[in-house]
Formats: C-alpha cells, structure tokens, sequence
C-alpha cells in the first residue's frame, strides 16, 4: 500500500510521522512539499516584532523524513484526481491507495475591496519579514490592526496589535505612534469565551489601543480603513488577517472540494465523498479557527484512521475540537485561552482563561520542544 501526504506543515508532518510509525514497512509513506522546509507559524508575530530570527523557527524536511523512512518529494501539487487515486505535481504524477490532503489554504485577499494592494499579512514567513523591515523604519503615525470578517486566525490579530505596543515602547516610538484594532466580532477575542474576551480588552484599554467592535469592513484605500456603518480611520501602515479559501490545488481537484475550495470532512477526517482521502489543517472544510495545534491533533486522527483502514486492527478515532491559545501580549505578559468546543464547531461547554508571565514561557516552551523532537 502507498499512502501520500500533501503539504509540510504541522498536520502534513504530524500525519505522516503517525502514518509510518503505524504501518510495517513494507508499505509506502510519501509526504509532497512545495517547501524543502517547516516553519514554525504561531512564532511569526515574533519574527515580525524582532524576537525571532528565521532560522530559530524552521528546519529543513528532507533530513527529519529520512530518518524516519519517509520518501519526501518537493514538488507543487496541481491536482488531485480522487477517481483515478492519482496527485498531479509538478514532477510527475504519483499514484495512491490513500491520501492524506494537509494543504493548507491560500489568504483570500480580495474578501474586501482594496485589502491586497493597501494591507500587509504576517501569515506566512516571507510576508513577515517584509512587515519586520517595515517597522524598523517607521517613525511614528497611524498602525491599523485589521481582524477581517471571516478570518480563522484571531489569536496572531491580537497579538500582533499588543506586541507592537511593546515594541514601539522599546523604540521609543509610542507616543509618537497610534494603533488602531478593528475586529469584526461582537466582543474582543470572543472565540476564546467570555474570561478571554473580558481580559483582552482590559488590555487593549489598558495599553492605550484604539480599538473596535462591531465593524466588519467595507474597504481599504491608501492611507485609509473604511468601516461598513461608515466610519473611516487613518493608517500609515495597515496589517490584516483576512480570511482564507482552498488552495488552487484542492479547487481544480473537481468534486472533492466545496466551492470555496475547502475538503468536506466527518470527525474521522475522512472526506464525506471520497473514503479513500483525509483531509486535516486548513484544508479541511471546519468551521471557526484554525490553528495549528487544531491540525496537529486532525492529523493523529487521520493518521491512526489510515492505519486502521490498511491494518484491519484498532478502532476510529474522531476529532475532540478545541481551541488552544497561548497568546504573547508583549512585555513578558501573557494569556492562554482554552475553550472547548471551538467557535463554529459547537457549543463552548467550557472556556477558561489567564494571563502572567508562564503563558508566553509555555509558548516559547512548545515552539523549542516541536522543532527538537520533530527534527
């Protein structure tokens, strides 16, 4: 049996880790990346603050695969033809008896009128480091923090718009400097439930952060945020968190995507149309946010799934959601959110929230323990 994963991120990596350590040997495991490397995403707000070097946050694939028995490709999907079990790539066609799709998805910057010329993203490595040269020479104005309507990634919104407080304290640019966060939502980081919410505003409020709800956005000019009930803010430098769509990949891959280009997905992972293919991460047709840690724990549901289909041993298992969040606010302080179910997905049957200095020690924890233990 061969079975291929697509995509190098966390759920493409942690799938096919699973996958093999699963299957005897004498099956296939083949993970296809359109990168030779991983890139540690939740620490991109640090890149784009100064605290992180690229090199701190990403590995290379080819070797941490290799390792492990894991045949890897580097090649970019164009297809996937689920009839004929087959992945178009840019170096050749490869056959499977089952997939693991762990995409990703594509920014879909133009859900607003004038969001991909006038706003930035941090979302991805290359665009960070473009907005981290663009701090270092800024020199005070209007910084506008954009959480768009739709977006799957509030906590990088909010921790991007309390990191550059303290990182304009640092520079001795605040208060030469105004940062203004519009948020689509009823309430400031309501996907981590009410305690979250309360406490990123006391924040907000605290650090002297223009901010607002209710304001979903109509469209972005230069120099200029439009707000759908009219109201209209000025920035020399705007940073949005637009909402995704599927990959050009999963679009073009006929029936086995919805029309926004996401895979339709059960709690085992497996598409609803075809048996043979899973899908995990951003690719995955889910409702709320998405996250990594949400990818890592689709993928081990997934992986031990395929293992199961091809064994004949062991039972499902299905996705438990959830949202977990240790959220940088700058200046060595912190919160973690945990709420379960996660907005969109269900009810919050319990949602629980901090702050102090360990949130932000855990999440630099994490980020060194995955890349050791990974690579």
């Amino acid at each position: 049996m061969r079975v291929v994963v697509l995509g190098g991120g966390f759920g493409g990596l942690i799938a096919a880790y699973e996958v093999r350590k699963g299957l005897p040997s004498r099956h296939e495991v083949f993970l296809v990346s359109n990168a030779g490397f991983f890139v540690f995403r939740p620490s991109l707000p640090w890149v784009v603050l100064g605290s992180r070097r690229p090199h701190q946050i990403t590995a290379d694939l080819a070797p941490a695969l290799h390792r492990r028995g894991i045949s890897f490709v580097q090649a970019t999907v164009e297809r996937i033809d689920p009839e004929r079990r087959r992945v178009m790539t840019t170096r050749g066609d490869i056959e499977y008896d089952y997939l693991v799709a762990a995409l990703g998805a594509h920014l879909d910057r133009e859900a607003v009128p004038g969001l991909d010329p006038h706003t930035d993203c941090i979302m991805w490595l290359d665009d960070a480091l473009r907005v981290r040269e663009k701090l270092e020479r800024f020199a005070g104005g209007d910084i506008a923090v954009l959480e768009v309507q739709g977006t799957p990634i509030p906590c990088a919104a909010y921790e991007i718009a309390l990191g550059l407080d303290a990182y304009l304290r640092r520079r001795g640019l605040r208060e030469k400097t105004r940062i203004h966060f519009l948020t689509h939502a009823k309430a400031p980081f309501d996907v981590g439930g009410e305690r979250a919410s309360y406490l990123i505003a006391r924040e907000l409020s605290k650090r002297g952060i223009n901010w607002r709800v209710n304001a979903p956005l109509a469209r972005v000019e230069k120099g200029w945020v439009r707000t759908e009930d009219g109201q209209a803010f000025r920035a020399d430098l705007i940073l949005a968190f637009p909402p995704y769509r599927g990959t050009d990949a999963v679009l073009r891959s006929g029936s086995l995507a919805d029309e926004r280009g996401f895979i339709p997905c059960g709690a085992t992972m497996e598409s609803t149309r075809y048996p043979d293919v899973f899908a995990v991460g951003d690719a995955v047709a889910f409702a709320g946010p998405k996250s990594g840690r949400m990818a890592e724990l689709q993928a081990r549901v997934a992986a031990r799934n395929v293992v199961s289909r091809i064994t004949q041993r062991g039972r499902y298992r299905t996705y438990q959601p959830h949202l977990m969040c240790a959220l940088d606010m700058g200046a060595g302080k912190g919160l973690f959110a945990y709420r379960r179910e996660t907005a969109g997905q269900g009810p919050a049957f319990f949602s629980t929230a901090v702050t102090g200095r360990w949130p932000v020690m855990m999440k630099a924890a994490v980020e060194k323990y995955f890349l050791a233990v990974h690579f």
